[in-house]
């Protein structure tokens, strides 16, 4: 009579070990025999009444082990456990900004690190709504795109790729601000430093000039 079946851990990460055992016993305590047999290719080792088993190496994998008691008289019973790997899920980035150049050619976007995040994939769209098509991958939580059409509006969303290439959902949509410059010659002494204006403009100075350029987000 088989009494139970366990596994330690379940689930288990991809590629990492995991040992089932079962409880049996004979009740005239007959000598008993185990035969593992598993499906979906985990690996099992059976060790008498203790396997290890080693699952593929992907994520959210889900196998079978079985475990055949007999006694001498062949006389046999059975059970199964189902056993699985972790999911890895892969949260979506945080966009921060996406902003146009004075041309409205060119757009930098920024956004979050994601834990687990192997690459960040980005989409464009000239919609909010609709489909978005990837236009570039990326290691880092920023990039540049270059050539955009002016006239067009440019909507941006971000996904993050795990290790195992598994993607998340869309990040939060943003669409691409233009920043207008305006320069204006100072008389005197060079301008240093950086302020702001009662009307939220941003005044900077340009290095090496007498000029000050005053940055619009429009």
């Amino acid at each position: 009579m088989i009494t139970s079946i366990t596994t330690m851990p379940n689930p288990v990460a991809p590629g990492n070990m995991l040992t089932v055992t079962v409880n049996a016993f004979h009740p005239l305590g007959n000598t008993l025999h185990y035969v593992w047999l598993t499906s979906n290719g985990w690996n099992v080792t059976g060790y008498g009444a203790t396997a290890t088993v080693t699952p593929p190496m992907t994520y959210n994998a889900y196998g079978y082990i079985t475990v055949t008691v007999s006694d001498d008289y062949n006389e046999s019973v059975n059970a199964t456990i189902g056993v699985e790997t972790t999911s890895l899920n892969i949260a979506s980035p945080l966009l921060n900004s996406a902003i146009l150049d004075d041309n409205g050619t060119d757009v930098a976007l920024f956004w979050d690190a994601v834990p687990n995040a192997v690459a960040y994939n980005i989409y464009h769209n000239t919609n909010a709504t609709g489909t978005y098509n990837k236009v570039a991958t990326t290691n880092n939580t920023n990039y540049d795109i270059t050539n955009l059409f002016r006239t067009s509006s440019h909507y941006f969303v971000i996904t993050s790729v795990d290790a195992n290439g598994n993607e998340s959902g869309y990040s939060n949509a943003l669409k691409a601000i233009p920043v207008k410059k305006y320069t204006y010659g100072s008389g005197g002494t060079f301008p240093i430093g950086i302020a702001l204006d009662a009307y939220n403009n941003v005044w900077v100075a340009n290095t090496g000039s007498n000029t000050v350029t005053k940055l619009m987000v429009s």
